[in-house]
């Protein structure tokens, strides 16, 4: 947040209560592109992640034989 010449002007209570009535409208009514994006890549990452410890499971299967 950006701080304008009239905030300067306003105390320190009102410049909280406006973020914190910011802060419960965002938590109320959160956007849902937040909301969708870092659970795919999450999901994207752990798929990633299991194939890449087959492959490695099979790696060192191939060396021990």
């Amino acid at each position: 947040m950006s701080i304008h010449d009239n905030d300067r002007n306003k105390s320190l209570e009102e410049i909280n209560k406006e973020i914190e009535q910011q802060l419960l409208d965002e938590s109320e009514n959160p956007p849902e592109e937040k909301k969708k994006y870092p659970s795919f890549l999450s999901l994207s990452a752990l798929v990633s992640f299991i194939i890449l410890c087959m492959i490695l499971y099979r790696i060192v299967k191939l060396f021990i034989q």
